[in-house]
């Protein structure tokens, strides 16, 4: 599974970019020879070593990916590819991220962040360490995550996935504060109730809860202010009646079974 998804990813990067400087090897000699020949760098376990203090060569590297790493720790020069705009760790493991989220937070023109499908179960407060960068979308989807840390309030993006975590309301609560998410996808969570206290977020305009266990959404109350689409589609709802008192008619809600 975990190489299937690899190669997924592969395939979706050489669809939006050409063949032409896309690295998915491992035999890092043939990157070092012509370095700026390479906007996209897919590397497994733990070539990105390889790299180290070399970086600032890599002057057209937009995107990387690295999967399969155990002890993920990124090195201090890491920060140093000119144009890296976005980061895709996934299918990786022990990752601490405390110290990686200082190394990342150096990025000076990172705009999306991944992280999936790394058995992460704690996100510590040091997250908001990326507001430094200029970054405008994070995935955390499908991890371990139960709880938000409690300056999850702070944190400047635009766009927030947390699709696939068993997350407790409690995280809800504390998402609530947070008026500079615009877009937060939680699907497959297994949620089984609609999550109102998102509804105080001033500026969330997108909640997706596709194919959770919520059964019914049929309340009315204030909140949502911004909202424009709601997802409800796989759920096994019984009963929809939402009037958001605060929102104005241009609200779409797709509940789609």
């Amino acid at each position: 599974m975990k190489h299937n998804l690899f190669y997924l990813l592969l395939i979706i990067c050489h669809f939006i970019y050409s063949q032409e400087g896309v690295f998915d090897g491992t035999n890092y000699n043939v990157i070092k020879k012509n370095p700026d020949a390479y906007h996209l760098l897919a590397l497994k376990n733990n070539v990105y070593k390889e790299l180290t203090g070399i970086e600032s060569e890599f002057i057209n590297v937009k995107r990387i990916i690295l999967t399969d790493v155990n002890n993920l720790m990124l090195p201090e020069s890491f920060s140093n590819y000119p144009k890296l705009e976005e980061l895709i760790i996934t299918n990786s493991t022990k990752i601490n991220l405390t110290e990686n989220f200082k190394k990342i937070s150096r990025i000076k023109n990172l705009n999306s962040l991944e992280l999936t499908n790394c058995d992460v179960s704690c996100i510590p407060k040091d997250i908001i360490l990326l507001n430094r960068t200029p970054i405008n979308k994070i995935s955390l989807s499908n991890n371990n995550i139960k709880l938000m840390p409690s300056n999850i309030n702070k944190l400047r993006v635009k766009s927030f996935d947390l699709s696939g975590n068993p997350l407790k309301l409690k995280s809800f609560t504390r998402l609530s504060t947070n008026n500079n998410i615009e877009e937060i996808y939680l699907d497959y969570c297994d949620l089984k109730t609609f999550p109102l206290h998102l509804g105080q977020m001033k500026n969330l305009k997108l909640l997706s809860l596709t194919f959770n266990n919520i059964e019914e959404v049929g309340l009315s109350y204030n909140g949502f202010i911004r909202l424009e689409l709601l997802s409800l589609t796989g759920n096994p709802l019984k009963m929809v009646g939402i009037d958001f008192v605060d929102n104005d008619e241009n609200l779409i809600i797709d509940f789609i079974k």
